[in-house]
């Protein structure tokens, strides 16, 4: 006779935007019996007080908003402070996930490792686990804490060593069939471990690369006349190149001191999109999903062509259609990077928790998300595999009456 599956507690600490939550919403196939108990991401108010930079600041409201919106859960806050004080909720976790920052070890943020002003947070994220009773955790972060500080990963793993195994692996979305080369590694805890950890561990899908010249774009990209008809594409520049937004179109062609557009920039940029575009049957032949994408944060592929002509214009991002006989570029919109992420649709497209008119977050607050955000398909497939392996023995134990505790 086959079980219901055991009800699962899971929570979120660093949530941000909350990947864990998404992946529950829209996978209810896999997930339908999971509940979250809460979540811990920093409000505007605790960053301000803690003398956060402004862009910390301002992305804690902008996760608070979605959090509000999208998780009917406690949000506990600064979860450094609630550990501290001893003020931890009551109740099981069973699965609990965490995203501490990336910046001291990724190489946009320098890589300065433990010396960082945020490393000491993967230490309060192993402290967070022993805190919680969690039965399982997982620490998602940058490859680079490993790779470029063992000895710093180790010390963080030792705290939660008498309670907890641990075991490592990578995973990028292009392992499950989508083209963002986005590696992260992911730190998987377990309590009392008799093999789950194991289990978990095992049967994880190879590492493989996605061809773009054969990828379905439309999965993730919006055709430009659908946009244009939306009055979300605006012309600029005398080229009349279609960009989502004139302060983007700046951004791709550069800045002058006085906030204009770098006509020198526009013009290099101009000439190099018809010499290398005009009459190039190649490209014509990719273009059957109207357009090709290459992206520095997410890391999206795109034909060789188009990504060297990008980096030689001084290019960081952007998406390119064809367009009265040419390439434009433009960006990506907040959908596409939900898309790209694994998200639900309009998952960010959420009311501003402080603004005074309740005014929707921004194209640029919800990308912003996405690029600190956690791969929707890598969760689902890691936290599919602790669910199917810790069954049995939740299903035991709550049998007994004994709970995880």
């Amino acid at each position: 006779m086959t079980h219901p599956p055991q009800p699962v507690q899971f929570a979120t600490a660093f949530s941000g935007a909350d990947a864990v939550a998404a992946c529950v919403h829209r996978h209810p196939e896999h997930f339908g019996h999971w509940r979250q108990a809460w979540a811990a991401e920093l409000t505007r108010e605790e960053a301000k007080a803690a003398g956060c930079s402004g862009g910390v600041v301002s992305n804690a409201g902008y996760a608070c908003s979605v959090l509000t919106r999208r998780c009917p859960c406690p949000n506990l806050g600064d979860i450094t402070r609630v550990v501290r004080e001893r003020r931890m909720p009551d109740g099981r976790v069973d699965v609990l996930v965490m995203g501490p920052p990336c910046t001291d070890y990724s190489k946009a943020g320098g890589q300065k490792g433990p010396k960082g002003n945020v490393a000491p947070l993967s230490i309060d994220a192993a402290e967070i686990t022993l805190a919680a009773r969690a039965e399982v955790a997982v620490i998602e972060n940058s490859p680079e804490w490993q790779r470029k500080f063992p000895d710093f990963y180790e010390s963080v793993m030792r705290i939660p060593a008498a309670t907890h195994s641990h075991r490592s692996g990578t995973m990028t979305p292009q392992m499950f069939g989508m083209p963002v080369n986005r590696e992260r590694t992911y730190v998987v805890l377990v309590r009392n471990d008799e093999g789950q950890l194991d289990q978990i561990m095992s049967g994880w899908p190879p590492k493989r690369s996605i061809d773009p010249a054969v990828f379905d774009w439309g999965r993730i990209l919006e055709p430009v006349a659908d946009l244009r008809r939306q009055g979300r594409m605006k012309r600029h520049g005398r080229g009349g190149g279609l960009v989502v937004s004139n302060s983007q179109a700046a951004h791709i062609l550069g800045r002058k001191g006085d906030g204009g557009v770098d006509e020198r920039a526009e013009r290099a940029f101009e000439r190099a999109m018809r010499d290398s575009f005009d009459e190039d049957a190649d490209l014509e032949d990719l273009g059957a999903a109207e357009m090709l994408f290459w992206d520095d944060e997410f890391h999206l592929k795109a034909h060789p062509r188009l990504a060297t002509l990008m980096k030689s214009s001084g290019l960081s991002r952007g998406t390119f259609f064809r367009a009265d006989g040419f390439w434009w570029p433009r960006f990506l919109t907040a959908a596409e990077c939900e898309r790209a992420q694994g998200f639900p649709g309009a998952w960010t497209d959420v009311p501003h928790i402080h603004s005074k008119k309740r005014s929707p977050l921004s194209e640029n607050m919800r990308m912003g998300l996405m690029g600190n955000s956690m791969s929707v398909q890598c969760l689902r497939f890691l936290l599919s595999r602790i669910d199917i392996v810790m069954q049995p023995l939740w299903q035991r134990r709550r049998a007994m009456g004994l709970g995880i505790d």
